[in-house]
């Protein structure tokens, strides 16, 4: 019986241990499963050094062992590296449509696609979108190349301090199949901290105008 009690301990504990490894939001389940399966294993017949093994073990491998697994998730599940190119003073929201025929193939620099942001904001490019983890850069750039960095903020709140900054409003898509439009909408804030909702109407109109007013 006390045998038995050992394997049902380490069981639970592995089980535990994947769980909360492979994702932070299964803490939750899986700190009561590991708390369960080591008490099954302390009651069980093995060596204190077994028992000892079988608990701490996993302890200290989980923070190493996690950070790994996040490390190969985010370099084996992110999108191409894209790099925003937008013209001096420019202030505003700016949307890239994806997987349009009718669209330009963007450039490509040292393994990052180019993204030329023209003066009305709307770019329509002919690569599919891609999810994943995402890795951006924003610059000004004038007439002659020079490029000017813009800062990326994640919060809001974070403009008033940025600036000139690009918040990532998101990613979606508008209109009906069999041909809806993807789209990747982002927020440039120069001198004015006040956001505007997307107009999706001009998000619209300007693929329909690429796609020959389909």
């Amino acid at each position: 019986m006390r045998n038995t009690l050992y394997w049902i301990g380490l069981a639970l504990v592995v089980l535990a241990f994947i769980a909360c490894t492979i994702s932070y939001y299964l803490l939750a389940f899986g700190l009561p499963v590991f708390g369960i399966g080591a008490v099954l294993v302390l009651f069980s017949n093995r060596s204190i050094l077994v028992k000892a093994l079988t608990t701490l073990l996993p302890l200290l491998l989980w923070f190493p062992v996690s950070g790994a697994f996040l490390w190969f998730y985010v370099l084996y599940n992110r999108g191409t590296p894209e790099t925003y190119l937008l013209p001096p003073g420019y202030e505003g929201e700016f949307v890239v449509v994806f997987g349009e025929p009718c669209g330009v193939e963007p450039e490509l620099e040292k393994d990052r696609r180019l993204l030329r942001i023209p003066a009305d904001g709307r770019l329509i490019v002919k690569p599919e979108f891609e999810g994943g983890a995402i890795d951006h850069e924003y610059y000004f750039i004038d007439s002659v190349g020079n490029r000017k960095p813009i800062n990326a903020i994640v919060e809001f709140k974070e403009r008033t301090t940025a600036m000139p900054c690009v918040l990532l409003g998101g990613s979606g898509s508008v209109g009906e199949t069999p041909r809806p439009i993807f789209y990747t909408y982002l927020y440039l804030f120069n001198k004015d901290s006040t956001m505007h909702a997307l107009d999706d109407g001009s998000v619209q109109d300007a693929v329909h105008a690429c796609r020959g007013g389909e």
